[in-house]
């Protein structure tokens, strides 16, 4: 198993992003594997915003693992209201090492104004630093195909957030067609973006055959590797369309 960087495993990582960066799928891996470790971890569902590609509807399989989930009021029904357990408070305030929660929020500065109505605790647990917000980038989407895009929106975000940005994870990705080449390719990239927002890279993420087919010089260019099982899927992939 690949060494996790020390930020994912704080009491409180919130996970944001572009839409379509793979922000989702890195909460519930993210999850997963913090569960595997012996940890007790929660994952709250923030995405108030677009109905689709939700982590909330993954809870059943993450229970099995011993994965609290929590999501917005009528999640997963044919109902859309941008309400928010009042519980959540509560868990975000009370999280710690072995019970780490993990706040996946909605895409773009519009999913990340959900964090406000946290932003006192929040605030506070990132001044004593038990707290990360973990920005996803991929450079294969349109918006931040290049690094100046990618600081354009990550600083949309953490205005719209009111919290800044500790770690950036890349997940450059084309979904299933990706191949090792477009994660090397990437990796200038995410490097230059870190040297404009002054933040480490935390997380470089992939799925297992995409590591495998690299070589160990390769594997050894790459950052705190993080491999993932791809559980959201486009509707076609799953055999709905």
């Amino acid at each position: 198993m690949l060494q996790l960087n020390e930020q994912l495993i704080r009491p409180v990582v919130v996970v944001t992003g572009h839409y379509g960066s793979g922000k989702t799928s890195f909460a519930l891996s993210l999850a997963e594997r913090l569960a595997g470790m012996g940890k007790k971890p929660s994952l709250v569902d923030l995405d108030i915003v677009n109905p689709y590609f939700r982590s909330y509807d993954y809870r059943e399989r993450l229970k099995e693992q011993g994965i609290q989930v929590e999501g917005p009021v009528y999640a997963g029904m044919n109902l859309d209201i941008p309400a928010l357990p009042a519980h959540i408070d509560g868990m975000i305030e009370t999280a710690g090492e072995d019970h780490p929660v993990i706040l996946d929020v909605g895409g773009d500065d519009a999913g990340a104004a959900a964090l406000g109505r946290y932003h006192p605790i929040l605030e506070r647990l990132a001044e004593t630093k038990r707290l990360a917000m973990v920005c996803t980038v991929s450079f294969l989407r349109p918006l931040t195909a290049k690094p100046d895009l990618a600081v354009q929106a990550l600083e949309s975000i953490q205005s719209a957030a009111r919290l800044k940005c500790t770690g950036l994870v890349n997940a450059t990705n084309l979904a299933g067609l990706t191949d090792p080449q477009m994660v090397l390719h990437s990796m200038a990239q995410i490097d230059e973006t870190a040297e404009k927002m002054h933040l480490p890279v935390v997380a470089t993420v992939m799925t297992p055959d995409v590591w495998q087919q690299m070589t160990r010089d390769e594997q050894q260019k790459v950052p705190f590797g993080f491999t993932l099982t791809r559980r959201v899927m486009l509707p076609w992939e799953n055999g709905d369309l």
